[in-house]
């Protein structure tokens, strides 16, 4: 009964939107964001708008259509094995550089606002 229930598991509607906000908007982006003021605001609500609206809906409905699934078993049921293995290995690729780097950032940020002479 074990395997089935961790198939049960899935991700909140929160946690999914505060990954894909975090991916989109990290440490070093926001002092130049700061520099538009209000301007920025209206920018973030148009870009949750025009992207991260599109990106639910559509993540909603591949997952009520294929519950079992990732984004492998999307892009293989759409395109075929082959591409379902390319859009994993470009995820897989964007992940093993994205994350590293954005970890590193932070961890430099926060050394620096704890001992600015490091």
């Amino acid at each position: 009964a074990a395997p089935k229930d961790r198939l049960a598991m899935s991700v909140s509607t929160f946690c999914f939107t505060c990954c894909i906000i975090a991916s989109i908007i990290f440490l070093n982006y926001l002092p130049f964001a700061a520099t538009y003021g209000f301007a920025c605001i209206i920018m973030y609500f148009v870009v949750g708008l025009v992207f991260f609206l599109p990106v639910m809906v559509i993540t909603t409905d591949l997952a009520r259509q294929l519950p079992e699934g990732g984004i492998y078993m999307w892009v293989s049921e759409a395109f075929g094995r082959r591409f379902g293995l390319f859009a994993v290995y470009v995820q897989w690729l964007v992940s093993l550089t994205f994350q590293p780097a954005v970890l590193s950032y932070s961890a430099t940020a926060v050394a620096y606002v704890l001992n600015p002479e490091i």
